[in-house]
């Protein structure tokens, strides 16, 4: 591979997804990401087309979603469409310059054809005909529109992605002032980094399997062990070259002031502790997800529907359940029924209203942080690392990130000895139920607002979440609820904080 080639494969991939990068500590000892922040991506993929020139692609409905999967994953919010005419791709790429105005990273993201007329480069929207030069530029949507959204937002970075130069397009039916393949890019926004599936004046392989060439490479950096930003995009590289034989290659323009600067993956190292207990905490970036147990589950139960869309804020949650020794710091007893599993086990045995005790003493401290139970919202968002389609609190094996009724011994154990989820949280499935601080009315999933739930406000039962050492499988789902008087206490029911600090 050439030296050239590397370069660029590096600046690429340290702006495609702009996440955590360097850490900084704040005056209160707590990890702080300079880059991170809200991200939003507009993902499209057209392949529905009709008609002599513009031929049906048959891959980019699937790239849209699989792309559209992988980003929400990654804590974007992701608006996908698929399949559609001019008008509504101007209304969603509109609606996304909306959502851009409060982000600090935008992906936009097209599947389809796309043409060159005279240097200009126009995605194709399905209704297209594309019979003339003159039709392409009146029928097709031109990317600059994209690049004014993105510019009118002012955010710190912007990732525009082409999966667009597909080789259904004619060739030779029209004048000098149109080629095969997309025009290079010129005059695009500060910050912004601009990727084609291939070099300009080149045509990009549809692809044999369910993804564009392209798009395949992209999601196989995705699964990548490393997801350093260069390496995400030097996999993806790698891949288009290796299948297409050296025929296809990749393509960026970016500026090389941002390369190398982020990851997509959520850092498991953004701890802080609280030194007077003992207690971590790992800083949760916002997000939006589908809320309650959706149609990648099974055994749902009627109280998990709805699925609803729900928006969290910022937060910061325990790493790990509250041990038995960090409540004895706080209180000075512990009440746990399994005290010879020691102080790094969890402590049980606390009500609800226990906690509150036990949350007041921490917030009379007076660190400039307010200490709380989380929400069902954010537990559930946290429990499914940053909102993904997760059976179990950080994948799809219960044995692996959790204690329950099959493993357990039937006792509680030392935090921390199962696998992390994706966000660095263990044992947010099984061990012992968490407290969260939302009432239960049986219909609130329901009626539910969007933004930052808090449950009903009447109700006198409590929720608790996550199952524990003798729950079965179904109900260490990360959907699943169990709700309970609180003033209970059991020997398998406790609790994470959370936190908010300005």
């Amino acid at each position: 591979m050439k030296v050239s080639k590397i370069h660029w494969l590096l600046l690429i991939a340290g702006l495609l997804i702009p996440l955590m990068s360097v850490l900084a500590t704040d005056d209160r000892g707590r990890s702080r990401d300079q880059d991170a922040g809200k991200r939003v991506a507009l993902v499209i993929g057209n392949g529905a087309y009709v008609g002599e020139y513009l031929g049906p692609l048959r891959n980019p409905v699937n790239d849209a979603d699989d792309i559209a999967k992988a980003l929400k994953g990654f804590n974007f919010e992701v608006m996908v469409h698929k399949n559609l005419n001019k008008r509504d791709m101007k209304k969603a790429i509109a609606e996304f310059g909306r959502k851009a105005v409060e982000a600090d990273a935008t992906l936009f993201y097209f599947a389809g054809h796309g043409l060159q007329i005279k240097s200009q480069n126009y995605l194709m929207p399905i209704d297209a005909s594309a019979e003339s030069e003159a039709l392409v530029a009146d029928e097709g949507v031109n990317v600059n529109l994209v690049l004014e959204e993105v510019e009118n937002a002012k955010s710190a970075i912007n990732m525009v992605i082409l999966d667009a130069c597909r080789n259904n397009v004619f060739s030779g039916k029209f004048r000098e002032g149109s080629t095969r393949g997309l025009a290079p890019p010129s005059g695009f926004p500060k910050g912004t980094v601009i990727v084609y599936a291939t070099n300009p004046g080149n045509v990009a392989a549809d692809g044999e399997g369910r993804n564009g060439l392209f798009t395949a490479g992209l999601l196989t950096g995705f699964k990548a062990k490393d997801l350093s930003l260069g390496n995400v995009l030097l996999t993806a590289s790698t891949y288009v070259e290796e299948k297409s034989e050296g025929r296809q290659t990749p393509y960026v323009n970016g500026p090389e002031t941002v390369k190398n600067k982020f990851n997509f993956r959520i850092k498991k190292e953004e701890v802080v502790i609280l030194t007077s207990t003992g207690i971590e905490f790992v800083r949760v970036p916002g997000g939006t997800f589908q809320m309650g147990c959706g149609s990648w589950q099974s055994d749902c139960s009627s109280d998990e529907k709805p699925v609803h869309e729900v928006r969290v804020g910022e937060f910061e949650m325990g790493k790990y359940e509250v041990t038995q020794g960090q409540w004895q710091a706080v209180m000075g007893a512990n009440p746990s029924g399994f005290t010879s599993c020691g102080d790094q086990c969890p402590v049980e045995k606390v009500s609800w209203d226990d906690v509150q005790g036990f949350i007041s003493r921490l917030n009379g401290r007076r660190d400039g942080c307010t200490y709380r139970l989380p929400t069902e919202a954010e537990w559930e968002y946290a429990c499914r690392s940053g909102g993904r389609e997760e059976k179990y609190c950080g994948g799809g094996n219960v044995d692996q990130v959790a204690w329950y009724s099959e493993n357990s011994g039937g006792k509680t154990h030392p935090v921390g000895q199962k696998s992390a989820n994706g966000l660095g949280l263990h044992d947010m499935g099984g061990n012992v139920w968490e407290w969260v601080s939302d009432r239960d009315d049986g219909k609130f999933y329901a009626n539910s607002p969007r933004d930052n739930p808090q449950g009903p406000s009447s109700g006198s039962d409590r929720v608790d979440r996550g199952g524990g050492w003798g729950s079965y499988p179904a109900d260490v789902r990360s959907a699943f609820r169990n709700i309970d008087d609180p003033g209970y206490r059991y020997d398998d029911l406790g609790f994470r904080l959370s936190r908010t600090c300005p």
